[in-house]
């Protein structure tokens, strides 16, 4: 027996009349993308992505349910699924957008930028490692003039950084003659303040450095928003 519809019920989504439908051509998030990416707002931009019939409806149910895009960065595909109207082609596209977005953001350094303190290293790293979920470690591998040669991942996952071997750390500037090297991490938590164990395995591989003729120039810890640490300048004594 077909199932009798009461009046009470939601009408089905093929039912409903689409914002995107009820848009003047000019005013649709595709149309104003072509127009002016710039002038898009978030909105506008995940709409162009998920791109569907429903693609505004979806893209403000993300917005409520996760607040900012750097929220839904950190969701998984599974918890993008969950929103109502989402589905696995519409998360994986989304996703695979914003992972787009920040490898863009790393590959854009000037590979020829000079390196003059912990500020640069910030101005580079703060868009991939401000606000992570997971911990993630980088080096910046840099020649005799501190000019950046390289900027490489070398490990992330929720494992605390003392677990990372001072081999994974050094063997990318090895591999391309590197004279100095930059570690970068960020805290999941939040909070930039350097650990003892950041501290310790800082002085370790000061030390294993100097064996290879690594000079070991800082250790940047980043915390929340563009919050960062310098053990350099706040621990000096551990670069002795």
């Amino acid at each position: 027996m077909e199932k009798q519809l009461s009046i009470f019920d939601p009408p089905p989504m093929s039912d409903l009349i689409s914002k995107l439908s009820s848009l003047p051509l000019h005013e649709q998030p595709e149309y104003r993308y072509r127009e002016d990416p710039k002038a898009c707002n978030l909105v506008e931009l995940i709409s162009v992505i998920i791109g569907d019939q429903y693609q505004i409806e979806d893209a403000e149910k993300l917005l409520r349910q996760f607040g900012s895009i750097q929220d839904i960065d950190h969701a998984s595909v599974n918890e993008l699924e969950n929103i109502l109207g989402m589905n696995q082609n519409k998360a994986l596209r989304l996703k695979a957008a914003l992972t787009i977005g920040k490898r863009m953001l790393a590959a854009e350094t000037d590979h020829k930028q000079q390196i003059c303190g912990y500020r640069d290293v910030a101005h580079i790293l703060c868009p991939v490692l401000a606000n992570q979920v997971q911990e993630y470690v980088y080096v910046l591998l840099l020649d005799t003039r501190q000019c950046l040669l390289k900027m490489e991942e070398v490990y992330h996952g929720s494992a605390n950084l003392v677990n990372v071997r001072l081999a994974e750390i050094l063997m990318p500037a090895i591999k391309i003659n590197a004279t100095g090297l930059i570690l970068a991490h960020n805290h999941p938590s939040g909070n930039e303040t350097p650990s003892s164990d950041d501290l310790s395995l800082t002085k370790e591989l000061v030390s294993a450095g100097r064996i290879m003729s690594i000079n070991i120039l800082d250790h940047i810890v980043f915390g929340s928003a563009n919050r960062v640490k310098s053990i350099k300048d706040g621990y000096p004594e551990v670069f002795n």
